[in-house]
């Protein structure tokens, strides 16, 4: 794991002329994907695909990210899916599988812009107790100024309230926001309201669209 970063600034460096800096995180500086876990439980990969697509849907997942109650998302969609119910208890108890560890390069950039004097936030759909977890994984989530996390809060991405909660909550100038994000319709949703964004890809594009954008770290 990365160690955290020197955070002291100077005057000079606390410009309000220097934009926020506003990270997604899974797929971004965390390597997230479901599949991770279920391939250690199945070479069906068909099923697998099956699973994440027919029975634990993108949809439930949200559902899950905006603080809904496990208990009652697992009895609703065993009901759906008898056959499934040992899977569906796995998405929930064995979380942490579906996690490979941090994006090393992103988390790189992370801590150069921090020690640049950048204020840096957190934008992340996240259930909250999973998230109060990766604390405890993750020291470099502890790095950022402020963050907003879908299951504490009850808004998702890409729903545009939850980019508003972030412009209320850290009185932010929308022009002088930077968005980093791996979603393509979390970005589009950012950009109407003005924020300057990058789609990720990988950390070596990402350091790229940041020199692009004036960002020199």
């Amino acid at each position: 794991m990365s160690t955290t970063p020197n955070t002291q600034k100077n005057d000079s460096q606390q410009s309000s002329s220097m934009p926020t800096i506003v990270f997604d995180l899974g797929g971004v500086l965390v390597d997230w994907d479901p599949r991770y876990l279920y391939h250690q439980v199945s070479s069906d990969k068909k099923k697998i695909e099956y699973f994440l697509t027919q029975v634990f849907t993108p949809d439930w997942n949200h559902r899950l990210d905006l603080g809904h109650d496990w208990q009652m998302l697992k009895n609703e969609l065993i009901s759906l899916h008898p056959d499934y119910a040992t899977w569906i208890n796995l998405y929930w108890d064995e979380w942490k599988k579906m996690l490979r560890g941090e994006v090393s390069g992103s988390v790189k950039l992370l801590s150069k812009i921090k020690k640049a004097g950048y204020r840096v936030l957190a934008l992340s759909n996240w259930n909250d107790i999973k998230f109060n977890e990766s604390l405890q994984i993750f020291p470099f989530f502890h790095w950022f100024d402020g963050r907003l996390i879908s299951g504490e809060v009850g808004l998702a991405k890409p729903d545009i309230a939850i980019y508003h909660r972030l412009i209320s909550d850290y009185d932010l100038d929308a022009a002088k926001t930077l968005f980093i994000d791996d979603k393509i319709e979390n970005i589009m949703a950012a950009q109407t309201i003005g924020f300057q964004t990058i789609l990720f890809k990988n950390p070596t594009q990402l350091s790229e669209d940041l020199e692009l954008k004036h960002i020199y770290v």
